[in-house]
């Protein structure tokens, strides 16, 4: 039988009727006529599902609905001696008409980090081909790989043993551990570690070791808590996750005139504005998030702002946020994190 170029066999004729295939559809749109039926559609859905979520919706108003393909029985178009990933079902194109293929640097710099976050999630038996075909990802591993993956996607297998530690002895993993539920420190081992990492711009294994304290440190350093590396209350609510701070007691005796408004839940700002305002939070947001803030100040509140408050707002919770402007509840967050406008 034929094979694709990444090894995977092919050959046309291909259906869902016929059980090779499976349905492939995100948010309603269908990378149609779908992918390999078994492990690679589970990989590849997970992929398709986090990108939707957490870099580029599937579907953009003035772009082609339709733009987002699965299986195809063709020749490699960037090597046409070759079959392409499409012809054995384990690649898909993901919003083509905004990542065309012989263009490179079509995703910004904080949605490429988010992407590579992904793809380490599934053990990188996906990758995306940088550089010249951005809307592709493909499988890159063989069958063994993938099954892995896909077993432990589906929550068939148990969490992955503790990596290599030099003597560090971390506690039996918490599966279902909520994040903000209880202190994490050095050791600590569960889906809130998980938490915890991903924030941090970390491959999220949900063992909280040397790199994890290290970058949880860093975080205590720039909003001035005590650091020690340990994830408590405070570190939570730095996050965005927990309790919020207690209130202040009330005045003694009433006092009639009324304060003026707090600076930092009154401030707004939207794509496209310029303005000392903006630089102001462009300073915070580089200063404050440099893992994902990679860009200087200018003052005008463009796309790569944008990018950095959706993945500002998606790291504290805020579900929906396209970061195209500051209202009351990403400055709430702000504010939480230090910011005073």
């Amino acid at each position: 039988m034929a094979q694709s170029y990444n090894g995977w066999s092919a050959a046309p004729g291909w259906s869902v009727k016929g059980g090779q295939l499976a349905a492939l559809v995100i948010a309603g749109e269908p990378f149609s006529p779908g992918v390999r039926a078994g492990d690679v559609h589970t990989v590849l859905q997970y992929v398709a599902q986090q990108l939707h979520n957490r870099v580029e919706p599937v579907y953009k108003p003035g772009f082609h609905a339709a733009d987002d393909w699965g299986y195809a029985y063709r020749p490699n178009t960037n090597n046409p001696s070759q079959l392409s990933c499409h012809a054995s079902g384990t690649a898909i194109d993901y919003n083509a008409t905004r990542h065309p293929n012989g263009k490179g640097g079509t995703w910004t710099a904080a949605q490429k980090a988010e992407i590579l976050r992904i793809l380490a999630e599934v053990g990188n038996v996906v990758r995306c081909l940088w550089g010249y075909d951005e809307m592709h990802f493909e499988i890159c591993a063989g069958t063994a790989a993938v099954a892995a993956v896909a077993n432990r996607l589906r929550g068939a297998v148990s969490p992955t043993r503790p990596p290599a530690s030099g003597g560090l002895a971390y506690e039996p993993f918490q599966t279902g551990a909520k994040a903000g539920s209880r202190v994490v420190k050095l050791g600590s081992a569960g889906d809130d570690v998980k938490t915890v990492q991903r924030w941090h711009g970390l491959e999220a294994d949900g063992y909280f070791g040397p790199q994890t304290e290290a970058k949880v440190k860093a975080t205590q350093t720039r909003n001035r808590l005590a650091v020690d590396g340990v994830v408590g209350p405070d570190t939570w609510r730095v996050m965005g996750i927990g309790t919020a701070p207690a209130p202040r007691p009330p005045a003694p005796a009433p006092v009639k005139i009324l304060p003026a408004p707090d600076p930092v839940l009154a401030f707004r700002a939207d794509h496209g504005q310029r303005g000392a305002h903006i630089t102001r939070l462009q300073e915070f947001l580089v200063r404050t998030f440099p893992e994902y803030a990679k860009w200087k100040p200018t003052g005008y509140y463009g796309d790569s702002t944008a990018a950095t408050l959706r993945e500002f707002a998606r790291r504290v919770g805020i579900k929906g946020a396209d970061g195209r402007n500051v209202g009351p509840q990403i400055a709430a967050a702000l504010a939480r994190h230090g910011f005073r406008g």
